[in-house]
């Protein structure tokens, strides 16, 4: 599972004779049920692609909203991303971009944020976990919440080559899909400013887990960035 706790949830990692696995309880948004039905829709999406996977699911308790998922043993595409290695993007570049546009043509969304992408140490393969995602209009959903999630990459580091390969490998995944789709760059810049409306809208009702002084720098400074990116997307700055 990812290291990344989600806010409507509570993750604690167990072990028994058996296996390492994670137990996973939501109190907020979503339901264990909703989890499970999600791992469903993306395990029919991958059937037939090379090296991906779905984490495994052991149990599903509807009544305690918990389930036992899979521990992968690995790192998040985040997190490779994020300290070690930018140049993974290249590597899994035509695999992500067939996986995203599987999913666009199924109708498929889930969580495609690299947090979600874990690199199983065991067999090298990309495992996808915590798939369950808000239900939007977007016909490119799986993309976009991937590119959003570089962007937020980027603004979280302080390193500027990284940055800078970063965006490198943004531009590459932009035009491919672009091209293999036939969706004009307008109306995905359309689709990526609807969806940074949500992301503010997020940001602006904060969450009970933060504290104060989170939440005002989610006023004072992620929010005015995350606008002052909506609108280079809406004026069609950001082309192929």
């Amino acid at each position: 599972m990812s290291k990344l706790a989600p806010l409507n949830a509570k993750i604690e990692y167990k072990e028994n004779q058996r296996c390492k696995y994670v137990y996973k309880c939501y109190h907020a948004t979503y339901t264990a049920k909703d989890e499970f039905e999600a791992y469903e829709r993306v395990d029919k999406l991958i059937q037939g692609l090379k090296k991906f996977r779905t984490a495994k699911i052991y149990n599903v308790n509807e009544s305690d909203n918990c389930l036992s998922i899979e521990y992968i043993p690995g790192h998040s595409l985040y997190e490779i991303i994020s300290e070690t290695n930018v140049d993974v993007l290249k590597k899994w570049q035509s695999l992500l971009i067939t996986l995203f546009i599987k999913a666009r043509n199924a109708k498929v969304h889930f969580d495609s944020d690299p947090s979600n992408l874990m690199c199983d140490d065991r067999t090298g393969d990309i495992v996808i976990i915590d798939p369950v995602c808000v239900d939007l209009d977007i016909d490119d959903f799986v993309m976009i919440v991937f590119m959003w999630a570089l962007i937020k990459i980027m603004l979280r580091n302080r390193s500027f080559w990284r940055n800078k390969a970063i965006i490198k490998h943004w531009f590459n995944y932009y035009r491919e899909y672009l091209q293999a789709t036939g969706v004009d760059f307008r109306e995905f810049n359309s689709q990526l400013v609807k969806y940074i409306d949500v992301v503010i809208g997020w940001n602006k009702e904060g969450n009970s887990v933060e504290g104060p002084m989170k939440r005002v720098m989610r006023y004072l400074l992620f929010i005015p960035i995350y606008t002052v990116i909506k609108w280079i997307f809406k004026w069609n700055i950001v082309h192929p």
